[in-house]
């Protein structure tokens, strides 16, 4: 499977190409302690871009463009 988005969107577009393709899809829980050291190195405003341009991307590929 070709993949085009970067960061952490691109978990959405897994998801996305899968149930384009038919694939069953399953929640597994996961449960997610607290940090203990260190801090978050996520840059929202890229990810923000990221997840917008993913969108759009997305709903190109819906249209057919």
């Amino acid at each position: 499977m070709k993949l085009s988005s970067r960061g952490f969107s691109i978990c959405a577009e897994i998801l996305f190409r899968l149930v384009q393709k038919k694939h069953k899809i399953v929640e597994v829980p996961a449960t997610l302690g607290t940090r203990m050291y260190g801090k978050s190195k996520i840059n929202i405003r890229r990810e923000m871009k990221n997840n917008l341009m993913f969108l759009a991307k997305m709903f190109f590929w819906k249209i057919g463009f």
